[in-house]
């Protein structure tokens, strides 16, 4: 009888199977490169969060330890915060993850503990975006901040972003908590009005909207700097963040010990590859047409490039 495996997702079971979203396929083939099929070793249990965690992740989370789950595989953070405060014990692994020493979910990344373990998504990206976009915009141009809904959970801090900005030189016009999706067009709106321009902190509500959010930035005429490469494949301006991809991939690699017997406590946690990208289509869209910097022109392959210069 195969084992269960529980993968977790931010968005909405697909209407059409069988379609199980992007990352189940790269975890499937990077599985079976470590000795693992599929149907022989190990079966799927997807669950999905239709874009609300806090309402939907303990259910997700109560089905896979009722099901006997060998491991869950997650890439939203409040799913391991949920886990540790109803005494969830099934192994957890992140393929995204962030903060999570910080909120005790494990003792260190180098030595976890407990039953949950996995791969850093985000340490420094909030800062390093901020960098992307005085570098991109220049120091004149103030930027607003917004955060997904339950972002304290999260371990995200509004004042680890105005102090970072201070540190860079960049102006924060504020830092909005988002609590729907239909709060997103009128900040857009009133950035188009005061010139800002905008970052997204990584939050599933973004992460399941990249081309409205990209239609945003172009019909509203506001600068974004992205979370994730995806967007920018979209049409998005420019991002700096993890390679979701290579992160799934590697979360492989704590599953299969896992089923081998190891405890995820035993597992050292590891930082993810960052990547930045830049869409020269969408800079000339802009009003005025953006221009990135000659060192972010030139900087490849660190630096995904989009379009035509």
């Amino acid at each position: 009888m195969p084992e269960t495996i529980g993968v977790i997702q931010g968005g909405t079971r697909p209407a059409v199977a069988p379609f199980e979203g992007p990352y189940v396929q790269v975890l499937e083939d990077a599985l079976k490169a470590r000795g693992l099929d599929r149907g022989t070793d190990y079966q799927f249990q997807i669950e999905y969060l239709n874009g609300n965690p806090l309402a939907e992740a303990l259910g997700a989370l109560t089905r896979l330890k009722d099901a006997k789950a060998k491991a869950i595989v997650t890439m939203d953070a409040l799913v391991t915060r949920i886990a540790r405060d109803n005494g969830i014990t099934t192994p957890i692994v992140w393929a995204v993850g962030d903060k999570q020493a910080d909120a005790g979910a494990v003792r260190t990344y180098r030595a976890p503990g407990g039953t949950m373990t996995g791969l850093t998504g985000s340490i420094g990206a909030g800062i390093a975006r901020l960098d992307l976009f005085n570098q991109v915009l220049g120091a004149s141009k103030k930027i607003a901040v917004l955060l997904g809904p339950n972002y304290k959970m999260q371990g995200d801090d509004e004042a680890e972003y105005r102090t970072a900005a201070a540190a860079l030189g960049v102006g924060i016009a504020d830092v909005f908590p988002i609590k729907t999706p239909s709060d997103i067009p009128p900040l857009f709106d009133r950035a188009h009005t005061n010139g800002w321009g905008i970052t997204l902190v990584p939050h599933s509500m973004f992460s399941l909207r990249p081309r409205a959010l990209v239609e945003l930035e172009q019909t509203r005429d506001v600068p974004v700097v992205y979370p994730h490469k995806r967007f920018v494949e979209l049409g998005g301006l420019c991002s700096w963040g993890p390679d979701l991809t290579d992160l799934v991939r590697r979360s492989a690699l704590y599953v299969e010990r896992i089923m081998r017997g190891k405890l995820p406590g035993e597992l050292p946690m590891q930082g993810p590859i960052m990547e930045s990208a830049i869409n020269f289509d969408m800079a000339k869209t802009h009003t005025p047409a953006i221009n990135f910097p000659g060192w972010i022109r030139t900087m490849t392959p660190e630096i995904n490039r989009f379009g035509t210069p």
